[in-house]
């Protein structure tokens, strides 16, 4: 492998990890507060209860993300 060739793959790795990065920046952390499911009231509409506090942070199984910013 020559010094071209080296140059040439560096750089397309740093712009497939500057992709990677902004793809991995854009998606939601799972968590009963931006969950489809969640409510201005702090419950689950889901399952019509208070989500338990280790759930809160991670979210369930059952959470759904619709991809609007707002």
């Amino acid at each position: 492998m020559n010094r071209l060739t080296v140059q040439r793959r560096r750089a397309a790795l740093e712009t497939s990890i500057e992709v990677m990065q902004h793809d991995l920046s854009a998606l939601p952390v799972p968590q009963c507060m931006n969950c489809e499911h969640y409510n201005r009231q702090n419950m689950c509409d889901k399952f019509q209860a208070a989500p338990p506090e280790h759930i809160l942070s991670s979210g369930c199984e059952a959470w759904e993300f619709d991809d609007i910013p707002f």
